[in-house]
């Protein structure tokens, strides 16, 4: 027979990422997982991971940018 069971766990993380051109881009995180398993015995999951790599990125929104013409933004989008 199967045991079958909750484990609640919380999850924070923080990083950095540092964009190189317009496909890749460089990370770093730490990440702290708070959990326990409860069923038949209490056993911690509780964990702090580090990573670092090397991303991809897939552009596929469009981007758009407002340009002003003179440097006066309000201006411009207020003519008709």
């Amino acid at each position: 027979m199967a045991h079958t069971g909750t484990s609640p766990v919380f999850s924070s993380i923080i990083g950095y990422n540092y964009f190189v051109g317009k496909y890749f881009n460089f990370f770093v995180q730490a990440r702290y997982i708070a959990g326990s398993h409860n069923y038949d015995l209490h056993k911690s999951l509780s964990e702090i991971r580090f990573s670092a790599g090397l991303g991809f990125n897939i552009n596929t929104l469009p981007v758009c940018r407002l340009k002003a013409k003179h440097g006066d933004l309000e201006s411009d989008l207020k003519k008709p």
